[in-house]
């Protein structure tokens, strides 16, 4: 009988992140019932950027491919772009 070492391990491991799953499950899903969950719609930042006109959006300079600054000071990056994009959707037309 060959025994594989690995894959016994393998199987272990998958027994114990299921079974930890499912007392993550049974713990948690009981704790909730019955108690309401309340939303509050935060509308004073929203509504304050949208007087001011602009957005103030941070990055983290120089971290190449999310933001950094060119000789000219231009600022490129997935950061940048997402700090772009987010305006749009509430209509501020301008970024600082």
């Amino acid at each position: 009988m060959k025994l594989n070492f690995k894959k016994n391990i393998q199987n272990i491991i998958g027994v114990l992140m299921l079974a930890a799953v499912l007392l993550t499950v049974a713990f948690t899903s009981n704790s909730n019932k019955g108690k309401k969950i309340e939303v509050v719609k935060e509308i004073g930042l929203l509504q304050t950027v949208k007087e001011r006109g602009y957005l103030i959006c941070g990055v983290n300079a120089n971290l190449p491919g999310f933001s950094a600054q060119d000789e000219s000071g231009t600022w490129s990056g997935l950061d940048v772009d997402f700090c772009k994009a987010v305006p749009l959707l509430y209509l501020v037309t301008q970024i600082k």
